[in-house]
């Protein structure tokens, strides 16, 4: 069984042959949709809401990461098999 984070590396380190866990694909956008959307408020305009499509064939750790940052789960159909 595949722990949380298997190879643990910073991501500077991911070679480009490897994709890095979905976990770190998931802090990068969520950080960078709320530093967006705090610029975006400030303006007026409205902001973004992370909600990615994830729980369905995916691996546990995308969808723990997913509900931890996310503003909604769109899917998640598999959360009632996931303690």
């Amino acid at each position: 069984q595949k722990g949380v984070l298997p190879q643990r590396r910073p991501p500077s380190d991911w070679p480009w042959t490897e994709s890095p866990p979905d976990m770190l694909f998931n802090y990068y956008i969520w950080a960078n949709l709320e530093s967006l959307s705090h610029f975006r408020q400030l303006r007026g305009l409205n902001a973004f809401e992370f909600v990615p499509n994830c729980g369905e064939v995916d691996a546990t750790n995308h969808l723990v990461s997913a509900f931890l940052l996310a503003n909604a789960v769109a899917g998640g159909t598999c959360m009632k098999h996931v303690p």
